[in-house]
């Protein structure tokens, strides 16, 4: 494969170590400040505008997340990566297209009723051609809809005709979600602009040069129906289909942001991805970083336990970080551990993994620890709503559901990370959380224990081995 010379750059930065791993220098005198990029939140299926759970929705959202882990895990195997001890490639689940997904015209990144996508503005080419993106910590890839694409009625399509900077890439890409979703068309490498609407656009945006990107040529499933024109995954290379760092991870190596780190607010108001760094305006007081545990290619973290009321109800587990994936999931048996210490939790449906508490029981306060401040998540997002329409049930935002990630793997979508400000962290490798400063549904607290881990915004000195990089086989190379 072809790999420009920002890649390789960050490829030696990405090499996992036993030691140590210092962030990468910068080549710049003078660094640019990060840029907070705004943009808009999509309806989830999960929840009824009126707050009602909907179980076919949940369910539909439910399998396409353990399909999206199930191509990872598959991509990682096609890049010469190797699966964690427990971890298999389960088989592919069905999943109904629904249409209940609906753009939200505002331009802050807003989640309503437990938001599916958090989307913003991307440009590619020269000139720029402006999409609306899904940005995904939970998958690798970036791609946008080409313009003859059959199947892409509603979006915005790249017009490769009209960039002087592109260069078509031999070989062909097809990106499938498990669910019948594919997108399936030609790779590219071209210029991108994140869009940085705080300032003029003359005095600000991220210019990533030669970014490998794919073109779709076929969108199918629910590809179709959902509001962004594309998506940008924002997890390690090792799990990528094309092969290639994502945007972000060249823009640091290009020296187009200070910091090797983007952080996320979601929240139902002044939500934004800031990217080169953190905002110090979202959040108060230290960001408690931890490393990563795995070298898979996730944001994967280690040492955690779920509480219930203060009190640990399942503990040291793995926890995936995902803005791509709106509930919280773990296997079944620890789920069904944590539902045990709910006075009247009973699984609703064994097939999905949901459970159900009385809608006037008063369930115990939830939050997730690491060793040190017990993370707060908001009862209105733990609580799904009712089941049924004047059902006296109502479902629970923990599914117990087997991912293949494994016996100890949970994923902590956007159930929990509106409740904090999340910072993911590419040159130490680590997750950080920090106390949002306003407008979140929930706070931190501390907990009985006196550890804390990481001080400031400065990340752990000595992460686990880090996500393999590109390893430069995969099939996109430049055209003759």
């Amino acid at each position: 494969m072809f790999l420009s010379s920002s890649l390789i750059t960050l490829a030696l930065a990405l090499v996992a170590a036993a030691g140590p791993i210092p962030h990468v220098p910068h080549v710049h005198p003078v660094l640019p400040r990060g840029a907070s990029v705004p943009g808009s939140g999509v309806h989830c299926a999960v929840k009824t505008a009126d707050g009602q759970f909907t179980l076919e929705g949940a369910v539909a959202h439910l399998n396409r997340t353990m399909n999206k882990y199930r191509q990872s895990l598959i991509n990682l195997q096609n890049n010469g990566g190797t699966l964690d001890e427990g971890v298999i490639v389960m088989p592919m689940r069905p999943v109904a297209h629904t249409t209940s997904l609906t753009k939200r015209q505002s331009e802050a990144l807003t989640d309503q009723e437990g938001g599916l996508e958090w989307t913003g503005v991307v440009s590619v080419g020269t000139p720029a051609q402006n999409f609306v993106i899904d940005f995904d910590t939970g998958s690798s890839d970036f791609w946008v809809p080409l313009t003859d694409c059959q199947t892409c009625a509603g979006k915005t399509l790249f017009d490769p005709s009209k960039s002087s900077s592109l260069k078509a890439l031999n070989g062909n890409f097809s990106i499938s979600y498990g669910d019948g979703s594919t997108a399936s068309g030609l790779p590219f490498q071209d210029n991108a602009l994140i869009r940085d609407k705080t300032i003029p656009v003359s005095l600000g945006g991220i210019n990533v040069n030669n970014q490998i990107f794919a073109g779709a040529e076929v969108l199918t499933g629910n590809l179709v129906q959902t509001p962004g024109d594309g998506l940008m995954g924002l997890a390690f290379p090792a799990i990528s289909n094309l092969g290639v760092n994502n945007t972000l991870f060249d823009a640091f190596a290009q020296g187009q942001i200070p910091q090797p780190q983007f952080s996320f607010k979601l929240a139902e108001t002044g939500s934004s991805l800031f990217i080169g760094g953190q905002d110090p305006s979202l959040f108060t007081g230290a960001t408690e970083f931890h490393p990563l545990s795995s070298g898979m290619g996730f944001w994967q973290i280690g040492n955690t336990t779920a509480k219930l009321g203060g009190v640990p109800a399942v503990s040291n587990f793995d926890a995936i970080i995902d803005s791509g994936t709106t509930l919280i999931v773990g296997p079944p048996q620890e789920v069904s551990t944590f539902y045990s210490q709910i006075p009247g939790a009973q699984l609703a449906d064994p097939q999905s993994g949901f459970f159900t508490v009385p809608c006037s029981a008063n369930v115990p306060s939830l939050a997730f620890n690491w060793g040190g401040k017990d993370w707060t998540v908001d009862p209105s997002l733990f609580n799904l709503g009712p089941i049924s329409q004047g059902s006296s049930q109502c479902a629970l935002a923990i599914v117990g559901s087997d991912t293949g990630l494994g016996d100890n793997t949970w994923i902590l979508g956007d159930t929990f990370m509106q409740n904090v400000y999340s910072t993911f962290d590419f040159g130490q490798f680590a997750v950080g959380f920090s106390q949002l400063s306003q407008g979140g549904p929930a706070s931190s607290s501390s907990s009985n224990s006196s550890s804390t881990v990481g001080t400031g915004s400065t990340p752990p000195t000595t992460p686990a081995a880090a996500p393999c990089p590109c390893n430069c086989t995969g099939s996109a190379s430049p055209a003759a």
